[in-house]
């Protein structure tokens, strides 16, 4: 019995003299090849952020991320889309509806923001236009225009109240059916208003101040009509 183990003992001292070299060689060369041919990473992908001072979206992507899809609420359906190098908002109404879409961008004292706006479909009553300096839905500034009327307005929304800064003042320039550019600058609370490249009106008022929140805007004022815009060339752009 004490032979067999002894047997088995210098066997097994044996079986370790043989392959312990063979063990080393093999480790090392698994660590040259971790070292010296390490498994290649991909190459990250690098995202390149957009200027948000000098902005003009031309509608041909999505690239600002603009709201799209359809919903449904006790106002009515409204369905937003990108097609055709356009934004398009259609509003079937249960009732009247003031329907801002903004997106934020670089908070400046002075800046211009501009948009091509068209009625498609609607009544002669719905109007479009521009949302600016806008805190929430409660604080913002609307620059809207009704082309079959041919008058525009600007509106402040303060703490929840409606100011008409510029009440409804019809303008020659405003074009029937067919597509108006509506462009603000605002140099420190000087608001002023253009229509197809024409300055049309001029104010002071900066309640609402350093608000990053620019957009588009547009309103039915009864129940039971179906109301579609497009909006072209939303531009935004911090001047020096």
């Amino acid at each position: 019995m004490r032979k067999k183990k002894l047997l088995m003992i210098l066997g097994g001292i044996v079986l370790l003299i043989i392959y312990t070299p063979v063990l080393v060689i093999a480790s090392i060369t698994i660590y040259k090849n971790i070292i010296l041919n390490p498994t290649p990473t991909p190459t990250p992908s690098i995202s390149v952020p957009l200027d948000l001072s000098d902005v003009l979206d031309t509608f041909d992507d999505n690239k600002l991320k603009w709201l799209t899809g359809t919903d449904n609420n006790e106002f009515g359906s409204l369905t937003k889309t990108i097609a055709g190098g356009k934004y398009i908002l259609r509003f079937i109404s249960s009732q009247s509806m003031n329907l801002p879409i903004t997106q934020t961008f670089t908070a400046a004292p002075n800046f211009t923001t501009s948009v091509d706006t068209k009625k498609v479909v609607g009544p002669s009553t719905a109007d479009s236009g521009l949302i600016f300096n806008r805190l929430d839905a409660n604080n913002l500034y609307r620059f809207s225009v009704n082309d079959s009327a041919k008058q525009y307005c600007l509106y402040l929304r303060y703490q929840g109240v409606w100011t008409a800064l510029i009440p409804w003042t019809a303008s020659t320039t405003i074009k029937t059916n067919e597509t108006n550019n509506l462009k603000v600058k605002d140099v420190g609370g000087q608001i002023s208003l253009y229509i197809n490249g024409n300055k049309v009106n001029q104010v002071t008022n900066a309640v609402l101040y350093l608000n990053t929140d620019m957009g588009i805007n547009m309103i039915v004022y009864q129940a039971d009509q179906t109301v579609e815009f497009e909006f072209d060339n939303f531009k935004y752009q911090v001047n020096n």
